[in-house]
Order: structure tokens, then C-alpha cells, then sequence
């Protein structure tokens, strides 16, 4: 896809890996907005990035930032949802498991609320992570998450096409992950 000219929709785009998909889509000619739960944290990214305030897990807050901003070439999630638990599953506080499936509900709501504005050649773009299939210890909800939101993109890719939706996994990256 050419990104010149486009735009893409990033929720998590104000820290991490949504951040620096901003930073190469602006750099790339796309006409950028970047969605977080706390915007003003990012400063100033140039006239080409706007940003919007938004939790995805706040459906009519959601729903109305992706109707404001329709249409769009690309809608991508980078954006955690909340916290995410760590260490041994069998010590593991059972709300923050539940916690971490945060991720999973908000990239359910942004794919459920924004598909219907992409554009006829458009594309959704989802972070998983490596845990999903080469989990370290302590990673178990993390992994569990990654493999949910892997399994949910290929069962929305037949509902989407020709439209597509992929899940990227990225290696070790350096982001402020907790």
C-alpha cells in the first residue's frame, strides 16, 4: 500500500510501538491521528498528526472518535486496554488475568466499530507479541492474550475481506511495557 496521501487511525499511538507506527506513517506522507488515553503526554508531533482522546474500552467514546475521523486507509492498535498481569500463573491474582484481556476487548471494539469506515482497499493492523507462541516464565496471561487476539484476527479476516486485518508480533523491542 502506498502511505502517501492516506490516513491511518493508531489508538495507543502516544507511547511504544503505536508511537513509533505514528512517527513512520507521518514520515512516510500519511496523514496520521493518534488515539490515546492520555494524549497530551506525547507533546507536539507536527501538523500531520492529530491526536483524539479515547479508553477503547469506553464503546461510545469509541464509537464516536471513529466516526469523526472516518473514512480511513488504516486502522491500527497498539493500545493495551489497561494493565497486564505477570509472574507465576498459580500465584497470580485472578483479576489482573482477567485484566489483561483488557487488549483483547479493546482491539475487539475498535475492529467491531471501525471496520465499517475503512476504506474499499483499507486494512486493520493488530500488535500480538511474541508470548503468544514462545512464552517466558512469568508471561502467561500475556501469552494467553496474544494467542486470543491472534486466533480473533484470522476469524475476522473472512468476515473483512477484501478488506484485510493482520496480527503483528514484534520480537524484543525496547518500550515502556509496565
Amino acid at each position: 500500500m502506498e502511505l502517501k496521501g492516506k490516513k491511518a487511525v493508531v489508538f495507543g499511538g502516544t507511547s511504544g510501538i503505536g508511537l513509533a507506527i505514528v512517527q513512520q506513517l507521518q514520515a512516510a506522507g500519511t496523514q496520521v491521528v493518534a488515539v490515546s488515553r492520555e494524549p497530551s503526554k506525547v507533546g507536539d508531533l507536527g501538523a500531520s498528526v492529530s491526536l483524539e482522546k479515547c479508553d477503547v474500552r469506553d464503546t461510545q467514546a469509541l464509537q464516536d472518535v471513529l466516526q469523526k475521523q472516518a473514512p480511513y486507509d488504516m486502522l491500527i492498535s497498539a493500545a493495551t486496554g489497561g494493565e497486564r498481569a505477570v509472574g507465576p500463573f498459580l500465584d497470580m491474582h485472578m483479576d489482573g488475568f482477567k485484566g489483561s484481556f483488557d487488549k483483547l476487548w479493546g482491539y475487539a471494539n475498535v475492529v467491531r466499530y471501525g471496520a465499517q469506515y475503512l476504506t474499499a482497499t483499507g486494512c486493520i493492523t493488530l500488535i500480538s507479541g511474541a508470548p503468544a507462541r514462545r512464552m517466558r516464565a512469568g508471561q502467561i496471561a500475556i501469552s494467553a492474550v496474544g494467542g486470543a487476539v491472534e486466533a480473533f484476527v484470522r476469524g475476522v479476516a473472512t468476515e473483512i475481506t477484501p478488506r484485510r486485518i493482520n496480527a503483528v508480533s514484534p520480537g524484543v523491542i525496547n518500550t515502556p511495557m509496565f
